[in-house]
């Protein structure tokens, strides 16, 4: 079941990218080694953007992430998040599971390896630049979103549903998978990937593909009974805003054509550490 999972997972947003990206052809004719002499470039500049010293952009991925605690505060305040894991608990008893089997494996993190490695790879052998920039964004969206997300799950230390202490069950800093509940991690990568490759696609059938199995993953993780619904909203928030950012760090180097950081160069002896100012 696992495997077909994946398998269902990785073939359709390959399907989906392929039919609806815009696939430009490749700038020049070159062999194979200036190919892959692209791809190493595409990968050297991650911690490079990451690592940029411009403030540019920032402003709406703080933005984003203001409303979204904003949101989830009042959410866990008003009850909301007992009312809509009751409503899943009976949905439940009357759906079949399978229907969320599928999103709920898109949403850990080596399904989220695959799908960003198998666009790229897509991308560099048939020279669509589109397709590696956007598995690039993803891999940088989900490197970001990543930390943000697992270090404030043992900050914040709230309990999942199935452990039965109620939606207002905290105990911060214990690191326990029992109370590993916010933001959910499943639904961070689910949506760090769908924001990342619907902002650079830019296509209205890729986006809502995209983000409706992002959704699905997010419904399957309460549908699971592994997180509240403030769970996944935070996790979607912060993959949001770190898609965000992403693109705002790339468009302002764009601009600039030069930025501050360290670059990581893969070379044949391992790998190359430089400084760019």
């Amino acid at each position: 079941m696992l495997k077909h999972s994946i398998l269902a997972i990785i073939g359709a947003i390959s399907l989906l990218l392929i039919a609806t990206a815009r696939l430009q052809a490749s700038d020049s004719t070159c062999a194979i080694v200036e190919d892959t002499k692209a791809g190493l470039k595409d990968f050297s500049t991650l911690f490079h953007r990451i690592g940029s010293t411009t403030l540019q952009g920032y402003g709406t991925a703080l933005a984003e992430g203001f409303v979204t605690v904003g949101v989830d505060y009042a959410i866990m305040s008003s009850g909301i998040d007992e009312a809509g894991q009751n409503r899943m608990i009976r949905w439940r008893s009357a759906a079949d599971s399978s229907l969320f089997s599928t999103p709920n494996y898109f949403g850990t993190t080596g399904v989220g390896v695959l799908v960003v490695v198998g666009t790229y790879a897509t991308g560099w052998i048939g020279g669509v630049p589109v397709l590696r920039k956007a598995a690039r964004n993803a891999a940088e969206t989900m490197l970001i979103a990543g930390v943000i997300t697992t270090v404030s799950k043992g900050i914040i230390g709230r309990a999942r549903p199935d452990a039965g202490e109620g939606a207002r069950s905290f105990d911060p800093f214990s690191f326990n998978e029992a109370h590993f509940s916010m933001p959910s991690g499943h639904t961070t990568v689910a949506f760090s990937i769908a924001s990342a490759f619907a902002r650079v696609i830019d296509n209205t059938y890729a986006t809502i593909g995209l983000y409706g199995l992002a959704t699905g993953t997010a419904m399957a993780r309460m549908y699971f009974n592994k997180h509240w619904f403030s769970d996944v909203l935070s996790g979607a928030g912060i993959a949001i805003a770190s898609s965000s950012l992403v693109q705002s760090l790339q468009d302002d180097g764009e601009r600039s054509g030069s930025s501050t950081g360290w670059i990581y160069t893969p070379t044949m002896n391992g790998l190359a550490v430089s400084y760019c100012w």
